[in-house]
């Protein structure tokens, strides 16, 4: 690719992500790789992580994820744009880091944690 790749995740020893800009995504599994972004997509992608059987990815309007075979868009359900830079699980949890939010997923909805330092 001719684009700046931002993140990699090794979910196993066969199955490593990068994701960079304008919709770059690959997957590959150590010998080859194989792109499945999006080449209509123009936001760039920051951040990667693989929960439950999916891998999630954002970008500064959102997130999406991965199911194995497409790419598709999240609805927050948080009645607002909101953006997302960093993703990390643990727990039983997926956490989205934003400019100014901080989401939590808890494998069955996505809710937003106010900070008032925030408002």
């Amino acid at each position: 690719t001719n684009q700046h790749l931002s993140n990699v995740r090794c979910v196993s020893r066969n199955e490593i992500y990068i994701c960079g800009h304008r919709g770059s995504l690959f997957r590959g599994d150590g010998k080859s790789w194989e792109f499945i972004g999006d080449p209509d997509f123009t936001s760039n992608f920051w951040g990667m992580e693989a929960f439950g059987r999916e891998l999630y990815v954002a970008h500064n309007l959102g997130l999406m994820k991965y199911d194995g075979k497409e790419l598709l868009p999240i609805d927050l359900d948080v009645g607002r744009k909101l953006t997302c830079h960093r993703l990390h699980g643990a727990d039983g949890v997926l956490w989205s880091f934003g400019e100014r939010e901080l989401l939590r997923f808890d494998g069955a909805a996505w809710a937003e944690v106010v900070c008032p330092e925030n408002e």
